[in-house]
């Protein structure tokens, strides 16, 4: 266990040339860019957790590409302790992801009203926990992807939870147009006032989280380096 933050800390070396000030200024760029024209807190957020996401794949291109796998083993680091430093890694990113992006939604509830905009900051809190789920649930679909068929082979099916999602949104949406919102709102509303809900959404939510890395351990041990 005393190798795990060293590796989480090469996790984030490894990571660090990706996300240049450059690239971030652009990410804070178009966050602010939807923001503006939606009018609403979350599509800012959304892109922090975007760019948490697209991070995910860093440390296994970084990895591929000089051979990693095989120094691991050759520093006797434990395939245990490679899974749960990239998935601390994962979160880690994730709470860096939505800090930044509160602080810049919190910057941008200051100055955009005073540029004629009107922002929309009812149940923020409550949107923001749904988002960061929804990110954190599609990272834990395609951890497991990575960990069996590593970054080259994965880089496609790796897209397929995001596929997944908008097609049963789309389906939604086309069965019911407009209820598909409508029931999302009665159900955060029902949830708001059952606090049993949130018992169980968090339970099935950690439950799911901990079968992802069950899942990407036994495919990782799997794999010869």
């Amino acid at each position: 266990m005393r190798k795990l933050p060293a590796f989480v800390k090469l996790d984030f070396v490894t990571a660090k040339p990706y996300l240049k000030p450059v690239a971030l200024l652009v990410y804070a760029a178009v966050a602010g860019f939807l923001t503006v024209q939606s009018g609403n807190l979350l599509s800012g957020i959304g892109v922090g957790l975007m760019v948490g996401t697209l991070s995910l794949s860093y440390p296994f291109a970084v990895g591929e590409k000089s051979n990693m796998d095989a120094l691991y083993i050759a520093l006797a680091v434990s395939r245990r302790t490679v899974v749960t430093g990239r998935y601390i890694f994962v979160l880690l990113v994730d709470l860096c992801a939505v800090v930044f992006s509160c602080l810049f939604s919190l910057a941008a509830s200051f100055i955009l009203p005073g540029m004629g905009v009107s922002l929309d900051t009812g149940g923020a809190f409550a949107g923001l926990a749904v988002l960061a789920a929804l990110f954190v649930l599609i990272q834990t679909m395609q951890l497991p992807i990575f960990f069996k068929f590593g970054y080259t082979k994965a880089k496609i099916a790796s897209v397929m939870p995001f596929v997944f999602i908008m097609a049963v949104t789309a389906a939604g949406l086309a069965s019911s147009p407009g209820g598909l919102a409508e029931r999302m709102s009665a159900a955060l509303a029902w949830a708001a006032d059952t606090p049993a809900a949130y018992v169980l959404a968090c339970l099935a939510f950690l439950a799911f989280v901990f079968a992802s890395y069950r899942l990407s351990l036994a495919f990782y041990k799997r794999r010869d380096f």
